[in-house]
């Protein structure tokens, strides 16, 4: 196979944040922190109760990088980066309130494509293999 022509740079600038609880990221919370669980999709952009960082902080971390690649004036941009961080960025590119993220699926193994047309970012593509 042929190599690419495309750049490859590294956000050394978006270190890995604490996530939070170990305890908080498994299907045990459904049965013993249900409360817990309601409240984090309830409200995720202000959400601290986990010991984690809320979407508000995974945006003003992530933003500003996507911001860059865009600016670089590359034809193709290809972003990995944690669940998280894509549904926070694909949220934020595609309007959506905070809360309503959650309903976008995002496998963990796929690729989102989106076109910066004139009228906004627009989700072309998910969970592309």
């Amino acid at each position: 196979m042929p190599a690419s022509r495309l750049a490859v740079e590294s956000g050394s600038r978006l270190p890995q944040s604490k996530a939070g609880s170990p305890k908080f990221l498994f299907p045990v919370l459904r049965r013993d922190r249900a409360q817990e669980l309601a409240g984090f999709y309830a409200d995720p952009w202000n959400y601290r109760s986990h010991g984690g960082e809320p979407d508000r902080d995974v945006l003003w971390r992530a933003w500003p990088e996507l911001e860059r690649g865009v600016r670089s004036g590359a034809r193709t941009l290809a972003v990995t980066c944690h669940y998280n961080v894509v549904r926070v960025l694909l949220s934020r590119m595609l309007g959506l309130e905070p809360a309503l993220s959650f309903r976008l699926r995002i496998d963990l193994s796929g690729a989102c494509l989106l076109h910066d047309s004139p009228a906004g970012w627009r989700l072309l593509r998910a969970n592309v293999k």
